[in-house]
């Protein structure tokens, strides 16, 4: 049977349709208002897509943990992250009954629910958004993971290269999600594994001035275009690379207790 991410995954490209209906139409039209229009509704959609994405990818890692495998079994920030919902953070003592409450829950094989994993207020895909999503099942300092290594190089704008890397790394994925314990490697791949926390980075940069397109478009503070269609495309591009770089990486660093 397949997992839960695999049947995620697999409809990968399905969920870019939306935004591609409406880069086409741009394509077909001579309406400079039109395009605008087209293009500004594209600004917000992708960011959307990318939200939805990172959220969805967290909900099908935890239905296949809950339905394949075991609370036992997953990274103890995983389990923390869980059990802190029903302990007073603040008190003294709070690390030891949150240990004995994970080995309890550990023998009792309790079902996760996503409501501690993911933000409820629908928050912005930012980068401390990614880097919090990826800690919780036992990742640390993602951006550190696609930073000074082949994955900058779609920075070139090279739309051959980088459909090429798209293609690879969803490929990789649905390899290792196919069944569970996922089987997703990193090791020989184009990440960069030195996992030292970076400050700044390429694409921290582009998300972040990605993300300030969006609120200016989505929160009336500019009645301008502010993406042409070329860069739209060089945007979903962008964004179709960091969601696979995140669903591989969470997807490898939740299965580290059993590998």
């Amino acid at each position: 049977m397949n997992t839960f991410a695999y049947d995620l995954f697999v409809g990968f490209h399905d969920r870019w349709n939306e935004v591609r209906l409406l880069l086409d139409m741009v394509s077909y039209s001579e309406d400079q208002t039109k395009i605008d229009a087209l293009c500004r509704a594209n600004t917000v959609l992708v960011i959307a897509n990318f939200e939805g994405f990172l959220a969805e990818t967290l909900r099908m890692i935890i239905a296949d943990v809950n339905r394949f495998g075991a609370f036992r079994n997953t990274p103890y920030q995983m389990k923390s992250i869980y059990c802190s919902q029903f302990i007073d953070i603040y008190d003294k003592g709070t690390k030891k009954r949150l240990d004995k409450l994970i080995s309890a829950f550990s023998e009792l094989d309790v079902k996760y629910t996503i409501e501690p994993f993911i933000y409820e207020n629908n928050k912005n895909p930012k980068p401390t958004t990614l880097e919090d999503y990826f800690e919780k099942l036992g990742g640390k300092n993602f951006f550190s993971y696609i930073t000074e290594c082949e994955l900058e190089y779609v920075f070139e704008n090279d739309k051959e290269l980088t459909r090429g890397l798209i293609s690879k790394l969803l490929h990789n994925l649905l390899l290792g999600v196919e069944n569970y314990p996922y089987s997703v490697s990193i090791d020989n791949s184009d990440f960069n594994l030195n996992n030292r926390k970076v400050n700044d980075c390429l694409w921290a940069t582009f998300l972040d001035e990605s993300i300030k397109r969006r609120h200016l478009v989505a929160h009336g503070m500019t009645l301008d275009n502010v993406a042409t269609s070329t860069e739209l495309h060089d945007l979903v591009d962008k964004i179709k690379v960091l969601e696979l770089c995140f669903a591989t990486l969470c997807c490898h660093f939740v299965m580290a207790k059993i590998h």
